[in-house]
């Protein structure tokens, strides 16, 4: 698939190096697609918990990986995209696959020495930096008073939803998912500022490859998995892992972040821990918190006014 005398895409239809085409404006129906992610998200930290009670975190991660990106490539090569890339992009993207991770491998880490309550609001805080680093190296990104204020109350019913699942923390682990949470920010801006110059596709598959590699790598050297004591639920979650929350939601993330601003996407994750409590109590039985309401209307109230327009002079 490397083409050393291959041209970068910079004018490829898939590409967003034109700043209007990177920086639309949320249509009604990316609102609904973003949300769908979202639960989408929300739901694959039920499906985590499942998948790594019985396989080690790292070897999962292949596990779950590289099936979902053979699909992917599959189904790209079916719509006739192509994915050739030149050494200089292979080795650029590259550095977003030792990025994603580094990333997963920080919050498979943290999550061992911390509470579950704190994980989630660390981790899904990621948003806020966003909204600070994008400016710095996207073009098209500005700083926004109304960003970073929508963003600060949509973190504030966050912390508010999670209130009550904080307790009992380790500042080891603490520290080591607020790193994540940073890397996971610095991800998601890398990722926007290589579509600026190459074919989004290929940047998200070969990402995918390098850090599937890497994720074969460390489970060979570090962990041992007997195959024989997963249950059949840990192979159900990992298949809708698999189909659901990594082919669907990485191809829809991936065109999405290539047609509208980080920052405002991103802000929607907020949401995700909301949603996780409501299908904890309605799913799993779990206790209704009266912070819940709050929450939910604190980051509702957040997501909508990051979102809101400027209004033009």
């Amino acid at each position: 698939m490397i083409n050393p005398t291959e041209k970068p895409a910079f004018k490829s239809p898939e590409t967003s190096s034109d700043t209007t085409e990177s920086q639309k404006p949320l249509s009604p129906g990316s609102v609904i697609w973003v949300l769908t992610l979202v639960i989408s998200w929300a739901i694959n930290t039920i499906l985590v918990k499942v998948v790594i009670r019985d396989i080690p975190p790292v070897s999962a991660a292949f596990i779950r990986f590289l099936p979902a990106t053979i699909i992917m490539i599959v189904f790209l090569c079916l719509k006739k995209i192509s994915l050739k890339v030149t050494w200089k992009e292979l080795g650029l993207i590259s550095i977003l696959g030792v990025i994603s991770a580094l990333q997963i491998f920080t919050f498979n880490t943290g999550a061992q020495f911390t509470t579950g309550g704190r994980v989630t609001l660390f981790i899904y805080s990621y948003p806020f930096p966003v909204a600070f680093i994008a400016p710095l190296f996207i073009r098209g990104e500005r700083f926004s008073t109304r960003v970073i204020i929508g963003c600060t109350i949509a973190l504030a019913g966050m912390v508010i939803t999670l209130y009550a699942r904080l307790a009992g923390g380790q500042l080891k682990g603490d520290l080591i998912e607020i790193l994540s949470a940073m890397i996971l920010a610095f991800r998601v801006v890398v990722n926007k500022r290589l579509m600026l110059k190459m074919n989004r596709w290929k940047v998200l598959i070969y990402t995918l490859l390098v850090s599937t590699v890497l994720y074969l790598a460390g489970g060979l050297a570090f962990e041992k998995v007997d195959f024989s004591a997963v249950k059949w639920d840990a192979w159900t979650a990992l298949i809708l892992q698999i189909l659901f929350t990594t082919c669907f939601t990485f191809l829809s993330w991936q065109y999405l972040l290539s047609r509208h601003s980080a920052a405002k996407l991103s802000a929607f994750f907020f949401a995700c821990p909301v949603i996780g409590m409501i299908f904890g109590i309605i799913l799993l039985g779990e206790s209704f918190d009266p912070g819940l309401v709050a929450g939910c209307i604190l980051v509702g109230a957040g997501i909508l006014i990051v979102q809101l327009k400027k209004k033009k002079n």
